[in-house]
């Protein structure tokens, strides 16, 4: 029987759609059908946030799981679906504030029954995360487990190299001594590359009539694609 896949999330800098582009593809590939939806803000937010006070505060609301408002989810995707991927960023060790308001609105009513498979991308903190998303979901077959998708600069140039892309700096650039130790902002292309993998195996496990909760997802996905192939295939 084909399977229809719904891909839910919200990326403010494109770290999580790239992940979940590849993770979808991936899906495709292996005969899944595949749909898209980004969450669209009622006021767009600016990527970086351009000044330090501006990183500051942000942080220091989204700690407090403050909301973001959201436009509604597109009627088209409100049917039936064999899996709901939802996928978003650690903000200040908790869900993005638009990823908050869409439970809010749709943890009763969309959300509800639907299984669930989260995708996370962060710098390393995503337990609290995962807690918060498997509490507001409580009425949904969320997965055992996310799938997380850490940044790979060692802390705590990690975090410091974020903040500073956050308030419009360029960390990275080969243009001062910080970039030797931050040399990329974001994710690499070898965790895309396991991305579009994990994907592949999620459709080949539903499209056998295989329960997902089988799959076993190291926390975070292993950067050898070898070994994320023989712990879910071999």
């Amino acid at each position: 029987m084909k399977k229809k896949v719904l891909i839910l999330y919200y990326s403010f800098s494109s770290q999580t759609r790239n992940i979940l582009n590849h993770i979808g593809e991936g899906m495709i590939e292996a005969g899944v059908e595949v749909h898209w939806e980004q969450l669209r803000l009622l006021e767009p937010r600016r990527f970086p946030i351009g000044s330090y006070f501006g990183t500051f505060k942000a942080m220091a609301t989204t700690f407090f799981r403050k909301r973001v408002a959201i436009n509604n989810i597109d009627p088209e995707h409100r049917c039936e679906w064999d899996l709901v991927i939802l996928g978003g960023p650690t903000w200040s060790f908790q869900p993005s504030g638009p990823i908050l308001s869409l439970i809010d609105r749709e943890k009763n009513r969309f959300l509800a029954g639907k299984k669930i498979l989260p995708v996370i991308s962060c710098r390393a903190y995503y337990a609290w995360h995962f807690r918060t998303l498997k509490k507001m979901l409580s009425k949904s077959l969320i997965h055992h487990q996310p799938i997380v998708f850490m940044h790979t600069i060692k802390e705590p140039w990690c975090t410091l190299g974020l903040f500073l892309k956050l308030a419009g700096k360029m960390p990275e650039s080969g243009k001062n001594w910080f970039s030797r130790y931050y040399p990329k902002y974001g994710h690499t292309r070898q965790q895309l590359e396991n991305a579009y993998l994990l994907g592949v195996i999620i459709g080949q496990t539903m499209l056998a009539g295989q329960n997902i909760d089988t799959l076993d997802f190291s926390v975070p996905v292993s950067l050898d694609p070898a070994n994320l192939i023989r712990k879910n295939c071999g």
